[in-house]
């Protein structure tokens, strides 16, 4: 992986809150520059990027046409942090009218 040097470690951790759940990616590479992570989630956007530049765009895609959010933070002693906010869907249940719907059994008619 070229985000993280041979050795390096990525750390993932998350927690709801509220009716959000966080989810934080670090890694102990190199980081990025102000300006890289001003484009990181534009398709190609990134020149210092080693990889193909999508990775971090799909990831912002998914993640805000749900109605979620993406940063990137300097992770403390070196690398990146990336951080996603997602909305929690509440406990499924007869109030929920947008959720997945069961199709009908055709052995029952």
């Amino acid at each position: 992986m070229d985000a993280v040097p041979s050795g390096g470690s990525i750390a993932i951790d998350h927690r709801a809150a509220g009716a959000t759940a966080r989810v934080r990616v670090r890694d102990e590479g190199p980081g990025m520059s102000a300006r890289a992570k001003a484009v990181a989630f534009r398709r190609f956007g990134n020149p210092e990027a080693g990889g193909t530049g999508l990775g971090l765009a799909i990831v912002h895609r998914l993640v805000t046409v749900n109605g979620g959010t993406a940063r990137l933070e300097d992770t403390p002693g070196g690398g990146l942090t990336v951080v996603l906010e997602l909305p929690l869907w509440p406990e499924r249940g007869p109030e929920r009218a947008d959720g997945p719907r069961s199709l009908p059994d055709p052995k029952k008619g």
